[in-house]
């Protein structure tokens, strides 16, 4: 696995035949990086169950080109492919210390021969079954050293300076390769986890946030998605509480792929369509018959220089910033965006359904580990039911939701996000709507394609809070 060169001092070079033994398998998988139209990178790995039954993800090649190195690029690759926290196991068979430090990095466990050794068995089953390079080949396995011989030789002359910089800030645990050697090196799930720091936390939820549009963007909001059976009956009602009329335009805040527009602009109308999330936009342009224009914006700065007679801002929009000063400021430039007394409707997630459905309580900031230990799935991008409290971590004291978020088979690098979002009470969104400007005709609880009826504030088809007002 990997790449350098040659005993002879070439380059290892590797053929269209060669390549094709490493992705033979069914469940083998490839991750490319690309510049300009140039590969510039890749990985090819293993993910399949193991005989015990959860899966694992190994990695058996990872090459990326010479002037493209320490850019990242290896980093992004192995973290796709090992980013899953439900997996059994994770592994690499290489000669390069760096990755195996990575491994340990993103999966936050050590690696330990002798848990490696005890797991050995199931791992060469696993591996034999997909690998072709492990033919004959043996692990040589005890308390101190985890390498196996796959005769595939290099020449590393840094090989040791690698090795010491690797073990700077804490001890290698794996030994010594020898000619044709690689380190065999596996974590697994029911090592412990290295704790998160405050620190750290903060970093990760930082990148959480610069990774939201892309959770949102990967979403399957095909019409099986929760999030879109309901839009015909939702647009009706939006027809009758917005008082609209054929010659009125309505702006349509954090719009996604425009379904309530276009569905209103079936009905005559039109529109304007703001979201930050490009696949949206192209989308929503896609589904446009004339009537409508959508716009690649941000919603708290957009500035569209026109007042509209009616506004919308529907679902997460509303709380999908966790800092209240986002929100703060998306709903005042809503209201600067209207005419004086335009009718709007806005709804947000409902915060006492979701306390009620008894998700993990904890305060992340007073318990970084207890995101470690919250289960992931893949609820937003298959069925929307955001709701489920097995995969909801409930931060109280800031009204903000924790969830795991896993994408895969959508053609885009697999990844497990840490996503968030605010949650309000009626009384909380009828607080945030006057401070921006509007007016109250109603605030009540409802259920997706029932907005016309109010519901207990625990019911649990009441996901939304839907308020119903006008521009002051």
């Amino acid at each position: 696995m990997g790449y350098g060169w040659s005993e002879a001092g070439q380059r290892v070079r590797l053929s269209p035949a060669q390549l094709a033994k490493w992705v033979k398998s069914r469940n083998s998988w490839v991750a490319s990086a690309y510049e300009g139209g140039d590969l510039v990178g890749y990985a090819i790995a293993i993910i399949g169950p193991l005989p015990s039954g959860p899966r694992a993800a190994w990695v058996t090649q990872l090459v990326v080109h010479t002037e493209h190195r320490h850019h990242g690029i290896a980093k992004e690759l192995l973290s796709s492919i090992w980013g899953f926290s439900d997996f059994g196991a994770w592994g690499i068979v290489s000669s390069n210390p760096y990755a195996i430090r990575a491994l340990e990095s993103v999966t936050r466990r050590q690696c330990d021969p002798l848990a490696i050794q005890r797991r050995s068995d199931e791992l060469m089953t696993f591996g034999r079954q997909h690998i072709h390079y492990l033919a004959g080949a043996e692990p040589k396995l005890n308390g101190s050293s985890s390498v196996i011989n796959t005769h595939f030789h290099l020449l590393q002359p840094k090989l040791g300076e690698k090795l010491q910089r690797a073990s700077a800030k804490r001890p290698w645990r794996l030994g010594a390769i020898g000619a044709g050697e690689e380190w065999f090196a596996f974590t697994f799930r029911e090592q412990p986890q290295v704790s998160i720091s405050v620190t750290e936390l903060e970093v990760l939820l930082r990148r959480s946030e610069e990774t939201l549009q892309a959770a949102y963007a990967r979403m399957a909001l095909d019409d099986q998605h929760g999030w879109m059976k309901h839009t015909e009956t939702e647009a009706g009602f939006l027809i009758s509480a917005l008082r609209l009329q054929p010659d009125h335009a309505v702006l349509d805040f954090g719009c996604g792929v425009g379904r309530h527009l276009v569905a209103l602009a079936s009905k005559g109308l039109s529109g304007v369509g703001v979201d930050q999330i490009d696949r949206f936009n192209h989308e929503a342009q896609l589904e446009t018959a004339g009537r409508l224009q959508f716009i690649l914006g941000d919603c708290r700065s957009v500035k569209l220089d026109r007042k509209f007679n009616a506004g919308i801002c529907l679902y997460d929009v509303v709380g999908s910033f966790v800092r209240e000063d986002d929100n703060l400021s998306l709903l005042p430039n809503f209201r600067a965006h209207l005419e004086h007394g335009a009718p709007v409707v806005v709804s947000a997630l409902n915060l006492p359904l979701t306390e009620s459905l008894k998700p993990r309580v904890q305060d992340p900031f007073l318990n970084p580990d207890a995101l470690l230990e919250l289960p992931a799935g893949n609820v937003m991008q298959r069925t929307g039911n955001i709701f489920d409290p097995e995969f909801m971590l409930l931060d109280r004291i800031r009204g903000v939701i924790y969830r795991k978020e896993q994408f895969d088979g959508d053609g885009v690098l697999p990844a497990e996000f840490i996503v968030r979002d605010r949650r309000y009470s009626a009384e909380q969104l009828s607080e945030l709507m006057s401070a921006a400007g509007f007016q109250e005709l109603s605030c009540r609880y409802v259920a997706a394609g029932d907005w016309k009826n109010a519901r207990p504030s625990t019911d649990p088809k009441a996901k939304e809070v839907l308020y119903v007002g006008v521009a002051r």
